[in-house]
């Protein structure tokens, strides 16, 4: 215990500061004073919902994707088919609706279809 006072009392071992932690807080535009653990709760609960929403778009962004994927897929499996009902359209819209419809294309969604018109006939 005696070395350890030394230690305190001679060196910077232990070091004590004051703190202002005053900052504003949520919608209010009223500062507000923070305890060194509560200024550290905000500040980590503010990293994890901006993490959250962060991975929430990328996730969104991969599962869009992904969609049009699964239309891509779908139109290579009958390629001769969508070459065919596209050729048969009178106009891109035409042939939107066609490939959208589900007796007669393949189902796709809006977002599929405009993806398969516009790849190239050399893409298919």
């Amino acid at each position: 215990a005696i070395v350890l006072n030394n230690l305190y009392k001679k060196t910077p071992l232990q070091t004590t500061f004051s703190g202002n932690f005053l900052a504003l807080m949520g919608a209010g535009t009223v500062p507000q004073r923070f305890t060194l653990r509560s200024a550290l709760d905000c500040f980590l609960d503010f990293r994890f919902e901006t993490l959250r929403r962060q991975t929430a778009f990328q996730l969104n962004k991969v599962a869009s994707r992904a969609h049009i994927v699964d239309g891509l897929i779908k139109s290579l499996e009958s390629v001769d088919m969508v070459i065919q009902t596209i050729r048969s359209a009178p106009d891109q819209n035409a042939a939107r609706e066609a490939l959208m419809d589900e007796k007669k294309g393949l189902g796709l969604s809006k977002v599929q279809a405009d993806a398969v018109l516009r790849l190239q006939l050399g893409q298919l």
